[in-house]
């Protein structure tokens, strides 16, 4: 479609190629001071441990903060599969600040790229006309501010910016790591 192809060159975006997998350094056994496999328990003791207020629900485990410095105030996600723990997810709070949700983005790879190396794939594209709408852009797909990590046959990782369920004008940075088992 030339249409698609125009609008593509006009975003800076590019086509979605196959999955490309990271071949040169081991995949992470965890995320952020926890270990794939990790009991509830044993994920609820640590926290208690380090002073963590958490909720406990079905099949999720929901913290206040990380077990590991994260550079910006995030809500924490553990999920488990059966009794044991297969994804972690850290949200930074939504805004309608761009700029800020840029900045956010721009830690969090930091922050994954000291633990994990350089990305897999990544997409850094803002169409023009979004400005002051870059949630909206995003949840229409003419804007993207991802980055991905994933191991052939292993655990994978998406940093993105996504629009917010409850406000479609505010966007938020989050982090998922899912284990092999999950992934």
């Amino acid at each position: 479609d030339a249409g698609a192809d125009a609008r593509r060159a006009a975003s800076g975006s590019r086509p979605r190629r196959g999955v490309r997998y990271v071949a040169d350094r081991p995949a992470p056994d965890g995320a952020l001071g926890v270990r794939w496999g990790m009991t509830r328990a044993a994920l609820l003791e640590a926290n208690a441990a380090a002073a963590v207020e958490c909720r406990d629900s079905r099949e999720y485990v929901f913290c206040r903060r990380a077990l590991a410095p994260v550079p910006l105030p995030v809500v924490v996600t553990y999920e488990c599969c059966g009794e044991a723990l297969c994804g972690v997810a850290i949200d930074a709070q939504a805004t309608r600040d761009e700029a800020q949700l840029q900045a956010h983005f721009d830690q969090l790879y930091g922050m994954v790229v000291r633990t994990l190396g350089p990305p897999s794939d990544e997409a850094r594209t803002v169409a023009a006309g979004c400005a002051g709408h870059l949630a909206l852009c995003l949840a229409s797909k003419q804007s993207e501010l991802t980055a991905r990590w994933a191991w052939r046959g292993g655990p994978h990782v998406q940093l993105s910016v996504d629009q917010d369920e409850e406000d479609s004008f505010r966007a938020l940075a989050s982090v998922t790591w899912h284990s092999a088992e999950r992934a």
